[in-house]
């Protein structure tokens, strides 16, 4: 998709994504596991009039999972 600015007079040159994502488990009980996992998204895209709007971002994620 593009980026549109709506009402604004600032144009957008197309940028590209990229992410990487790791996640770890292991089992607290035997029905049970905790895990963590850690996604990073960098994107920026170019203004054409001149600099970046960065748009990336990261997530920490914590759970409990039930193995049946």
């Amino acid at each position: 998709k593009e980026l549109q600015c709506g009402n604004c007079s600032i144009s957008f040159d197309k940028g590209t994504a990229n992410q990487w994502y790791v996640s770890f488990g292991m089992p607290i009980i035997p029905l049970f596991d905790l895990h963590l996992s850690y996604r990073s998204v960098s994107s920026k895209i170019k203004i054409i009039s001149g600099g970046e709007h960065d748009l990336s971002g990261n997530v920490t994620g914590v759970g409990i999972g039930f193995n049946f």
